[in-house]
């Protein structure tokens, strides 16, 4: 891939050599408790590492960095299909893949990210809350709402489109990647330490004791990456932030608002809004999925409860839903989160049942076997 150069810009500050205190750095940002890739090394292992050991580890990872090389078993993915709750099993879309990579290679990735997050975190649009510093989902959630009740206090009706990409990380195009890593950094060498990660993946799917063969991954970045969501960031640090309207990003789950009197105006509004990123995701070859994006009306007006607003995109009429999920809370037209009150207590309800079945006076289980258990089904 051919990037052009801009010298005089470069500050290389992203490529100079590794030291002692990035390593043992990365290494206790890591977490413990993860399966292993195909080296079959744990976490707790790395963790464990002496004085010596981590001065070789150190040395190789500034070969990898200079030469621009890592080992194949680093460019190779297991993935583990799990199903997910309450879902058909016979149907191989319910079932969410996780990735087991390296853990030698997620330590080289955090020495690269915390070098990398400082340098692009001012660059980077305030829209966007994803992975960041100082930013999180319930920050997120509560400057979305913040803006549906001053929609409430001036009297407006506030329409909001949460769009709906179809795996995201996965259709991310190698070259438009680089380029974008490039033009917020301008350092080469760094975009070129980008590019060998990227480039040459391999991947197989492990399922009930069967393997899959071997695919290439073409496109797309790698799943249980540490560096991927930073990366999916600088890739739609572009997207575009439409007049009249309000946008509340998290990696990509997008929340496009706009807020008028009336409920014409709302869907007019709306609905130029979505032409301009229609033609931005296919500038970015994103696939955005309109049969599953959805829209809702946030406002007072009781005797409108029921109105749906009619917004299009790419000629299809979206979905209205009265209690649409946005980074995991249900919302409603009046923000009362009666729906989600619900769910979360027949979620609780039904873990406590679990636990009662293993508690008990003379016959219940270990103590440590509760706890371990309580904690996970509560995280």
């Amino acid at each position: 891939m051919k990037i052009n150069r801009v010298p005089e810009l470069e500050t290389h500050q992203l490529s100079s050599p590794l030291n002692l205190k990035e390593l043992r750095e990365a290494i206790k940002r890591c977490k413990t408790g993860k399966a292993p890739g195909l080296d079959d090394l744990m976490m707790e292992q790395i963790k464990h590492l002496g004085p010596k050991a981590k001065n070789w580890l150190l040395k190789f990872y500034n070969q990898c960095l200079a030469h621009k090389q890592i080992p194949r078993a680093w460019r190779k993915t297991k993935i583990i299909a799990i199903l997910k709750p309450g879902k058909d099993a016979s149907n191989a879309r319910n079932y969410r893949p996780i990735s087991l990579l390296c853990h030698l290679y997620k330590v080289y990735e955090r020495m690269l990210l915390n070098r990398l997050g400082p340098v692009i975190e001012p660059k980077l649009i305030a829209q966007q809350a994803g992975f960041r510093p100082g930013k999180n989902c319930t920050g997120q959630i509560l400057h979305l709402t913040e803006h549906i009740e001053e929609g409430y206090e001036k009297g407006c009706i506030t329409g909001t489109v949460f769009v709906d990409l179809t795996a995201a990380y996965d259709t991310v195009q190698h070259r438009k990647m680089l380029h974008k890593v490039y033009h917020i950094t301008r350092d080469f060498d760094f975009t070129k330490t980008v590019q060998t990660l990227l480039e040459n993946r391999s991947f197989y799917v492990e399922f009930q004791g069967q393997k899959s063969r071997w695919r290439r991954q073409k496109n797309g970045l790698p799943q249980g990456s540490v560096l991927a969501p930073t990366l999916f960031n600088i890739f739609t640090n572009d997207q575009p932030l439409p007049p009249l309207t309000k946008s509340f990003i998290y990696a990509d789950d997008l929340g496009l608002t706009t807020q008028a009197k009336d409920f014409e105006t709302v869907e007019k509004q709306l609905t130029n809004a979505l032409k301009d990123f229609s033609s931005y995701y296919k500038e970015n070859h994103l696939k955005p999925n309109p049969s599953k994006t959805q829209v809702c009306a946030f406002h007072l007006r009781n005797r409108e409860a029921n109105r749906k607003l009619k917004v299009t995109w790419e000629g299809q009429e979206l979905e209205n839903c009265f209690h649409p999920k946005y980074l995991g809370i249900t919302l409603d037209r009046t923000l009362t989160y009666r729906k989600h009150c619900m769910n979360t207590k027949h979620k609780v309800a039904a873990r406590n049942n679990i636990l009662r079945k293993l508690t008990g006076s003379a016959w219940g289980a270990d103590p440590q076997v509760i706890r371990t258990s309580a904690l996970a089904l509560s995280f």
